[in-house]
């Protein structure tokens, strides 16, 4: 039986976007039932409310026209969904060896102040994605441990297996290309994955493997193929 996978990315909704014009288009475009939907990132332009406001809206909808059940749907960040405030950080004259920091100009160029991110709040900033996320899959997203970013889900009936990655859990409106994987999440995938051998596995993350804002360090590839994954979606 073929399988059919409907894969969503980098929507960018605005505060002025009509949602319901991009599902008509999908449902003049898409006339076949959807086994499974993937989004990959990138829900507002820039992760503001109105946007997000609409973003949840889309999804909800689509979910309700295809009869797509929680179950069956994937949904992982991009840095758009990254939100840009300061309560991440705090300001400081000067750094400690292994802090996150920025280095800022203030006033003249003979001042400078640092930048630097707090540790027990700085995965708050996927707050809006992560409440759109429990609406969408009805599976809490981790907002206390980066290496904790990950979804499995598996299907006996198709015999295969989706593996979501946070490829923008060190991206923030200073550092805004730092795309990578979490060693420890994608550790954690991949015993999930290992339960299930001879499973078609397809691992989704946001960012791209070449181009400007490509991951630069793409060893993981390696490892999901060791895995058993054939199929990435970003």
């Amino acid at each position: 039986k073929l399988i059919r996978i409907l894969h969503l990315s980098d929507l960018h909704f605005r505060k002025d976007d009509d949602h319901k014009q991009l599902l008509n288009i999908l449902d003049e475009d898409i006339q076949d039932d959807i086994d499974y939907l993937v989004v990959s990132g990138d829900l507002s332009d820039r992760c503001n409310e109105t946007g997000y406001q609409n973003a949840a809206e889309f999804l909800s909808e689509l979910q309700t026209r295809r009869s797509i059940p929680q179950e069956r749907c994937i949904l992982v960040p991009g840095n758009h969904d990254v939100q840009r405030d300061l309560g991440s950080f705090e300001i400081r004259e000067k750094v400690d060896n292994g802090d996150d920091a920025v280095k800022v100009m203030a006033g003249d160029l003979e001042t400078i102040i640092y930048l630097v991110r707090k540790a027990s709040s700085y995965a708050d900033r996927f707050g809006r994605f992560a409440a759109v996320h429990k609406k969408f899959t009805g599976r809490d997203y981790d907002l206390t441990d980066p290496g904790k970013q990950i979804c499995v889900l598996v299907s006996d009936q198709h015999r295969l297996q989706f593996l979501g990655l946070n490829s923008a859990w060190q991206i923030d409106q200073f550092r805004p290309r730092r795309a990578s994987i979490h060693p420890d999440a994608l550790d954690d995938g991949l015993k999930s994955l290992r339960q299930n051998p001879g499973y078609l596995g397809i691992a989704v993350w946001h960012h791209a493997l070449t181009g400007n804002d490509k991951i630069p360090n793409d060893v993981f590839l390696g490892r999901l193929s060791q895995f058993g994954v054939r199929l990435c979606l970003h």
